[in-house]
């Protein structure tokens, strides 16, 4: 899982590359006490997906995306500038 930019002010672009997760998955950003701030239900059936998620709204500071499927967790700090 690749994502860029980081640190960022709220735009992120998220990347799975050679079919990394296939299927269904969920993207959640949780912030350090783990309260997700952004989750959105996907459909990855290709073998590169990538997502933008706009974080604008939520306050500066460190959060994490991760990614579920029935069989697999990625997870990646990100920071909120």
């Amino acid at each position: 899982m690749v994502v860029y930019p980081n640190p960022s002010s709220g735009n992120f672009i998220v990347e799975l590359l050679n079919s990394e997760i296939a299927g269904d998955a969920t993207i959640d950003v949780v912030n350090v006490i783990g309260q997700k701030v952004f989750s959105s239900a996907e459909k990855i059936s290709s073998s590169d997906f990538k997502k933008q998620i706009e974080l604008s709204d939520v306050a500066h500071g460190v959060y994490f995306i991760e990614i579920k499927s029935e069989h697999d967790f990625f997870s990646k700090k990100i920071i909120v500038v």
